[in-house]
């Protein structure tokens, strides 16, 4: 819920990104959100390559975010 209000937001807001990527967690993967006229495919948290990231934001809850934020992984490839 809170990750697709943060996708409408940037939207509406017409938040300047070449790219953004819907992660989640393994039961996610492959549900399909909207993103303003556009219809993004939820990746794998866990086997997503951070390392070209410039902005990272997250609704996974406290533990999840900070185990999972690029800077806390070294930007490397999953666990």
């Amino acid at each position: 819920m809170v990750g697709r209000e943060m996708l409408n937001i940037l939207d509406e807001r017409k938040f300047p990104a070449d790219e953004v990527v819907a992660l989640a967690s393994r039961r996610s993967v492959g549900v399909e959100v909207s993103y303003g006229d556009r219809t993004l495919k939820v990746k794998a948290l866990e086997h997503y390559d951070f390392s070209d990231v410039d902005i990272c934001l997250m609704s996974a809850g406290g533990a999840v975010s900070k185990e999972w934020s690029p800077e806390n992984r070294g930007r490397r490839r999953g666990p």
